[in-house]
């Protein structure tokens, strides 16, 4: 909520202060375009990672907070006698449905981080690249017309 009323003052100093309303528009695609160029490096840092991690064979075991002050709950694999909580996030709304207690699955692991990438987070990563490349396109032919 305070970024919105910072925006919004943002946007009145700028209308005030110029007399145009057009730079608002160039405001806001600037905006778009920020964020989806830092969507764009956080999915391609992904996408290393996952092309950097060794794939193994896991059990998943459960879904919980990996540490005492994450927000986030995350999926945990057994490989060998190792739990390894997933780096990103659980999908909430499909957990009876995508995570099955006991079952086995691949996953990519990060030894030196002591996570894993699951098949939803690899999803995750390629889905995001697509869609933080669509933006900035989106956004600088917005921009530019």
């Amino acid at each position: 909520m305070q970024y919105v009323i910072i925006f919004l003052i943002i946007g009145v100093l700028i209308f005030v202060l110029t007399g145009n309303p057009g730079l608002l528009f160039y405001a806001g695609y600037g905006v778009l375009l920020i964020a989806s160029f830092g969507l764009t490096v956080f999915f391609i840092y992904a996408l290393f990672l996952v092309l950097i991690s060794e794939p193994k064979e896991a059990v998943f075991t459960r879904v919980g907070e990996p540490t005492p002050e994450s927000s986030h709950k995350v999926a945990f694999y057994r490989i060998g006698e190792t739990e390894y909580p997933c780096l990103f996030p659980e999908e909430g709304i499909f957990r009876k449905r995508l995570y099955k207690t006991d079952r086995t699955c691949r996953v990519r692991l990060l030894e030196k981080r002591g996570r894993v990438l699951d098949r939803y987070a690899v999803t995750t990563t390629i889905v995001g690249l697509i869609a933080g490349f669509g933006m900035e396109i989106l956004t600088v032919v917005m921009l530019l017309s």
